[in-house]
């Protein structure tokens, strides 16, 4: 699709159609880069946008594997951990 570039003031602008709006989910803000001779826009990440898959990570780690690093860690007990310590 060709569009012309519209003077804004000093500067220049394109008017986006709404149907290509709704396709690539672009809103308000937008992520502007420059690849090569290329203009980019995009819609930007959000900061918790990757959050749902490192949650999901986590919970599929095993029981199994808790308890070996659980396990692996103490050996680096100490005397306080021997001596002056009570679990009640």
């Amino acid at each position: 699709m060709r569009t012309q570039l519209i003077a804004i003031g000093n500067s220049r602008g394109i008017r986006i159609p709404k149907s290509l709006l709704e396709i690539s989910g672009l809103e308000n803000e937008i992520e502007m880069e420059v690849q090569g001779r290329s203009l980019v826009l995009k819609a930007p990440d959000h900061p918790r946008s990757h959050w749902e898959e490192a949650f999901a990570k986590v919970a599929s780690i095993e029981q199994s594997d808790i308890k070996k690093e659980e396990e692996e860690w103490g050996a680096f007990g100490n005397r306080f951990d021997e001596e002056e310590w009570k679990w009640e």
